[in-house]
């Protein structure tokens, strides 16, 4: 055995976010507070994210802008908070502690480096085109666009049929996004409220209303008179019409029977999809995304909001589908993570981490696409002959470089292969 020295790396106390909606906001107004400089990335023109198209909030039925806009404005006028909007990112260099970030604005690049970064770039919401309608019936809208018009003063609507999972669960899109239903449950509500003669039908094929809360608001959606049928895949509902859609026919999956409900509105209940910059982001970060292109933490249990990257956190509906007050709640989390390595000033990398025998090391590479972490890089020595070269500070000590390295030039401290090797010739010997 031969003594080990754990590596230190200093830390700067700033953080970039990216996005700013309601979970990049919470994260960089929670880090200012603290005390710490917050970069804050914004591609829009403007703050606020999702909830600047919405109308009312559910389970209270609260003005969305009653929420987010005095938010803006302390984001807007903190002092510790740098606003880059409309911006993107064009480059992560860097480790936990040493982030070097460019970012692209409408006057050039900037310039600047972070100990951390938190990602809250949100999602986007499935524009269902050629299904049911949507695009050649103009009564035919989107939750999202229902909610512009319920802004806006929509007319009493006399016959609504809102139709769920339109786009999700299904082959391409094989997930639940979790928030839908809740967004039928309340538009359809304030339908009702606006006409209490209207007769609002919901077709779905299961209801997730998660929480005391949620089922309270659905019961209360019943006791309205809004009504529920549900359906199978193997019989989706079907919009007729001509000129615009007249009627929905349906068969209830519970009675065994088809309906059809004359309609003056179609109401699409979409999914919330991954952002088409995710896997650029992916990228620049060197994290990982999931099957279904969210981003991907490093447990969905221990470690929720961070990356198996240190120094990298996430948030909110980047993560997956999440309703307000849970990205609120995971940008609180997230914050708090990010703030551990800032406030010591100070990471301690692993003892036993990988190193590189560059006598043997022939510059494959086969070590680089092997390591989980992005750890290890490419070093041109003098003569142009280039060897692997190991980033102490990422590095934890896995060993998967060690098994691929094809040369044997990648070996870990303290299993070495001449250590290993003797431990097995001391236990044959045995």
């Amino acid at each position: 055995l031969e003594p080990q020295q754990e590596t230190e790396s200093e830390v700067i106390p700033a953080v970039l976010v990216i996005g700013g909606g309601i979970a990049g906001m919470t994260a960089a107004l929670n880090l200012a507070c603290q005390g710490f400089q917050v970069h804050l990335v914004e591609k829009e023109t403007q703050l606020g994210g999702r909830l600047l198209d919405l109308n009312r909030l559910c389970p209270t039925d609260g003005e969305a802008k009653g929420l987010i806009e005095p938010v803006i404005r302390e984001v807007q006028g903190h002092e510790r908070i740098t606003l880059h909007m409309p911006a993107t990112i064009k480059g992560v260099s860097g480790y936990v502690g040493q982030f070097q970030v460019t970012v692209a604005v409408e006057d050039g690049e900037r310039l600047f480096d972070v100990g951390v970064v938190i990602v809250a770039t949100g999602a986007d919401v499935l524009q269902p085109v050629g299904l049911y309608g949507y695009g050649r019936f103009p009564n035919v809208l989107t939750q999202l666009e229902l909610e512009e018009h319920l802004e806006r003063g929509l007319a009493e609507v006399g016959r609504a049929v809102l139709i769920n999972c339109v786009g999700s669960r299904v082959p391409e899109r094989p997930y639940c996004s979790r928030v839908c239903c809740m967004t039928s449950l309340k538009n359809a509500t304030q339908l009702k409220e606006r006409n209490p003669k209207a007769r609002i039908y919901v077709l779905h094929r299961d209801l997730l209303t998660y929480g005391v809360e949620y089922e309270r608001y659905y019961r209360q959606a019943m006791e309205a008179g809004v009504r529920f049928i549900r359906y199978d895949l193997q019989h989706p509902p079907q919009v007729v019409g001509n000129g615009r859609a007249e009627a929905v026919v349906v068969r209830d999956a519970l009675r065994g029977r088809e309906l059809h409900l004359p309609v003056d509105l179609v109401v699409l209940t979409t999914p919330l999809i991954p952002r088409q910059d995710n896997e650029t982001i992916s990228h620049f970060l060197k994290v990982p995304i999931g099957e279904s292109g969210f981003f991907l933490e490093a447990h969905i249990k221990l470690r929720p909001v961070e990356f198996a990257t240190d120094g990298i956190y996430v948030c909110g509906a980047a993560r997956w589908p999440a309703d307000i007050s849970e990205s609120i709640s995971q940008a609180y989390a997230a914050s708090s993570k990010a703030s551990i390595p800032m406030r010591t000033g100070m990471v301690t990398a692993e003892a036993i981490t990988a190193f590189c025998d560059q006598a043997l090391c022939m510059g494959c590479g086969t070590c680089i696409i092997t390591c989980p972490y992005n750890a290890i890089e490419l070093q041109a020595l003098e003569g142009g002959r280039q060897v692997a070269s190991v980033n102490l500070v990422q590095c934890k000590g896995c060993g998967s470089c060690v098994a691929a390295c094809p040369n044997g030039a990648m070996q870990q401290r303290g299993f070495t292969d001449q250590q290993v090797l003797r431990m097995l010739e001391v236990c044959v010997s045995g």
